[in-house]
This record gives C-alpha cells, structure tokens and sequence, in this order.
C-alpha cells in the first residue's frame, strides 16, 4: 500500500470536496499540523480547525497562521454547532479522539457534506473507517 504525500492528498481531497458543496464553511476535526486545513483555506474555505495537542497546535499555527480551536470533538460541541459547516473532515483521527458516535459527526454538516478518511482504532492499528464521503441531495 502506498501513503500519499499529506500536502498532495489534502489539496486532492479539498478540491473534490470544493466541487461538491457550494457551501464555504469547512470544519477540519483533529486537524493535526493542518495539511487539510491549509488546502481548504487555499481553496476559499473559511476554515475551522480541532486540535486538542499542544505540539500539534504549535507546528498548525507556524504552517497555518492562526491557531486551531483546543479541543476534542465532543457532544456539547456537536449540540452547539449542528449545521454550522458545509463541509466535516477527519483524517488520520484516533478514534478515541472523537467523543462522539461516527453518525453524530454528519449533524455538523446539516444537509451538506461530510468527509471521514481512515480513522484510527488505535496507535499503529488498523482503520475502522477507509473512505466515507457523503453528500445529501437535499436543500
């Protein structure tokens, strides 16, 4: 299996998901250094990052700009932010990490789109999602 580069694939997948909303507000969970984050902002996106680590914070800010928002995906900020984004990303995101059942994570999104690439189970274990990209064809 071949990894590709985060700078190429994040610019891929940001464009795919550019061409599938019309919507601008674009929410990067467990942003890591940003590799999405920076793709989206390239691509007009207002972006919205989580990251609970503070070495990850710190690279973000240097690669980004401006710093992601320190935290874990979590109920409470699902139940404030429901329908707040056009667009939901994770990548590479431990599972424990994510606070909140998979399904929930599409509530951000409204009827827009969410985007769940290959979350961890665990530390150098296997992927419980590979691929899952969803758009509503609802208004």
């Amino acid at each position: 299996m071949t990894i590709p580069n985060a700078s190429l694939d994040a610019e891929r997948i940001v464009e795919a998901c550019k061409q599938l909303t019309a919507g601008s507000r674009f929410l990067n969970i467990g942003a890591g250094f940003g590799f999405f984050s920076r793709a989206a902002k390239a691509r007009g996106f207002d972006t919205t990052a989580l990251q609970p680590t503070l070495p990850c914070r710190e690279v973000f800010k240097h690669m980004n700009g401006f710093e992601p928002v320190t935290a874990m995906l979590t109920s409470e900020f699902v139940r404030t932010h429901t329908a707040a984004f056009d667009v939901v990303l994770m990548s590479q995101v431990r599972r424990v990490a994510c606070r909140v059942p998979i399904p929930l994570v599409g509530t951000l999104a409204g009827h827009a789109m969410t985007a769940l690439l290959g979350l961890s189970d665990r530390v150098g274990g296997g992927m419980f999602i590979n691929a899952y990209l969803r758009k509503d064809k609802r208004p």
